[in-house]
Order: structure tokens, then C-alpha cells, then sequence
């Protein structure tokens, strides 16, 4: 394997909601927890951002469950749950 470049300099992993929702941060999760599904939807199970989020759930005590799922059904899942 030739290593030619990298895929995406700068790039950042988040979790995000909607702008109309009034969180920002991973703490105000549960807070707002009666707003949301509790779900957390992310791409398949082996990119990075899952066990990332895996280790967010983990230290932040969330109440959600993680879903992973491949891009057009995270879009798709996304898409139904945004009012």
C-alpha cells in the first residue's frame, strides 16, 4: 500500500443537532433528553467517530444509544427526525 495523501486535513469529528435546538454542548444531552429520540445515529461501525462516541457516552453519562448505520440509511434517519 503507497501512502499518496491524506483524505481530509483540518477535518474535525462532532456530534451535532439542528441549529433550531438549544444544545451546545455534549453535557446539555441529557438535559434536553425529553426533546430528542435518544438516539444517537453515526456512520458504520468501523469508522473512527464510533468509538469516539462510544468513549463520549461512556465519560459523559449519556442516556442515548448509538446507532450505527451506513450513510444513505444515517440520512435517511437523520431526515425523518429533524421537525
Amino acid at each position: 500500500m503507497d501512502k499518496v495523501k491524506p483524505n481530509l486535513e483540518g477535518g474535525a469529528t462532532r456530534l451535532v443537532v439542528p441549529t433550531y435546538m438549544e444544545i451546545d454542548s455534549i453535557e446539555d444531552l441529557n438535559d434536553n433528553k425529553g426533546k430528542l429520540d435518544a438516539t444517537i445515529t453515526s456512520i458504520d461501525s468501523a469508522a473512527g467517530i464510533m468509538s469516539q462516541t462510544e468513549t463520549a457516552i461512556e465519560e459523559y453519562n449519556l442516556e442515548n444509544d448509538l446507532m450505527s448505520s451506513i450513510s444513505d440509511g444515517m440520512a435517511s434517519a437523520l431526515k425523518a427526525s429533524i421537525l
